[in-house]
């Protein structure tokens, strides 16, 4: 990127509201988040643009499923009823892909309790019987299935969509 006249400091950043606020703040100039935030943070008059597309996701070769433990007798959205399922963040993206599934699947929404669980954390949680499913996305996904920690429930933003835009570069207006 120098030779090209380019002086650029990468940062890494888990969560795209830690981003958007640093952005904010001008301490970072652009970023990445997914676009259910960002399309909160216009309602909320955050001035923030997006500036290019982001990661897809697509049902076809999903990056994010529902999972339960190896031994989950779970096999319909009426089991998870009075449960709780762990999502990255309540009110995010992979919450509004458990409400859609369990609204379209016969679940009710309003026995489920979703909790915040770190991806790193989330096959233990499964493992020690503190969640009956979880949200999970890749890279976190891909090495709990390879390792038998879990196993797949239901593909886990096809509810949302079969592709849509789940991330998108952003910075300030």
């Amino acid at each position: 990127m120098k030779k090209n006249g380019l002086d650029v400091e990468v940062v890494k950043l888990r969560s795209g509201t830690t981003t958007m606020a640093a952005i904010v703040a001008g301490d970072l100039q652009c970023g990445v988040a997914n676009t259910l935030s960002l399309g909160a943070a216009h309602q909320r008059n955050v001035p923030l643009v997006m500036i290019a597309p982001g990661a897809f996701s697509d049902a076809a070769v999903p990056t994010t499923q529902v999972v339960v433990a190896p031994d989950s007798t779970a096999k319909t959205a009426k089991d998870l009823n009075g449960k709780t399922v762990a999502v990255i963040s309540v009110g995010g993206l992979d919450q509004l892909a458990i409400d859609a599934y369990l609204d379209k699947n016969g679940g009710d929404l309003s026995s489920v309790k979703c909790i915040e669980v770190p991806p790193s954390a989330m096959a233990e949680a499964l493992a020690q019987g503190r969640i009956a499913a979880a949200v999970m996305n890749d890279p976190e996904l891909s090495q709990a299935l390879e390792a038998k920690q879990v196993k797949v429930f239901a593909i886990g933003y096809d509810a949302i969509a079969k592709v849509f835009m789940q991330t998108a570069w952003f910075s300030t207006q």
